[in-house]
């Protein structure tokens, strides 16, 4: 996640599962240190610990959103997290694209320009309808609790 939110777009494209390619891993490792310098310690400091002692939204925000990602990420075989689709379908990313699951009332998005998480619903006519928006990481945790009975 952390090197998701930190790598241009055009570096690390688009993709529908949660791990980044082996190629652009290697790429960030070679080309850009810091961010993989950054994303390690991140993982590494544990959820616990970061979400006590960490002043970074950003660092805050990848753990919580890590941490549904476990819980929502669904399919079958031995690679789960490697080929299904992140979050299950029921939260976009800019740098994640899955088709929502077909009984989705709802489903929770970042959008970038506005640093905004939205939690919205497409209507029959196909507009969408926003229930929920708020910036932040505040913006992150209030939606997340109220979309959680949607991660089922």
């Amino acid at each position: 996640m952390m090197v998701s939110f930190l790598m241009p777009k055009s570096v690390i494209g688009v993709r529908r599962t949660l791990l980044l390619s082996r190629e652009i891993s290697e790429k960030v490792a070679k080309d850009y240190p810091w961010v993989a310098g950054i994303a390690h310690d991140t993982a590494m400091a544990g959820a616990d610990s970061l979400w006590a002692t960490s002043r970074s939204e950003l660092k805050k925000m990848c753990t919580l959103l890590a941490g549904v990602a476990m819980l929502t990420t669904k399919g079958t075989g031995d690679d789960l997290i490697r080929n299904s689709n992140a979050f299950n379908g029921k939260i976009q990313l800019p740098f994640i694209e899955c088709p929502p699951p077909p009984d989705s009332k709802a489903l929770l998005a970042l959008v970038p320009s506005t640093r905004s998480w939205v939690i919205y619903s497409i209507s029959d006519t196909g507009s969408p309808h926003v229930s929920f928006s708020k910036r932040g990481l505040e913006g992150l945790c209030t939606s997340v609790l109220a979309f959680r009975n949607h991660f089922k």
